[in-house]
């Protein structure tokens, strides 16, 4: 009796490594308040609020140490679905907490919505110049 015995060998010839960013669909863009824009609680945003960017920046002025203080932008979503309004910031927790009071409300696509940032300054925030993030998750 006679065998066979064949031996395969798989070569690999190229790897791909690939990286991706998995996102809800939601793109947003916003613009913030100006004196000839000025945004209070009762604003209505819509396209004609300002210029939409997706980098805004917020200008707080001075704030004492131990108030609450204040900013409102306006908020567009952009993509292809909903966004349910999440932030986080960089600030430091020695200079007090941001919070939103917009904070798990939805943002429809091509819907708009006034934000406000509230900012409690710790009574011992150290004094002088401050520069944070907030971030939409």
């Amino acid at each position: 009796m006679v065998g066979l015995a064949v031996e395969v060998y798989a070569t690999t010839f190229l790897t791909v490594n690939n990286t991706a960013t998995i996102q809800t669909g939601a793109s947003l863009q916003a613009t913030t308040c100006t004196v000839a824009l000025p945004c209070t609680a009762s604003t209505t945003c819509t396209a004609s609020s300002g210029t939409y960017s997706n980098a805004p920046t917020v200008g707080w002025g001075s704030v004492a140490q131990g108030t609450m203080a204040k900013e409102f932008i306006c908020v567009q979503n952009i993509g292809t679905s909903s966004y349910v309004v999440s932030i986080t910031s960089n600030l430091a927790l020695a200079d007090g907490t941001i919070t939103s009071p917009q904070s798990s409300q939805t943002i429809a696509t091509g819907g708009f919505l006034l934000v406000e940032f509230d900012w409690a300054v710790s009574a011992t925030a150290t004094t002088g110049g401050v520069t944070f993030v907030i971030t939409f998750q």
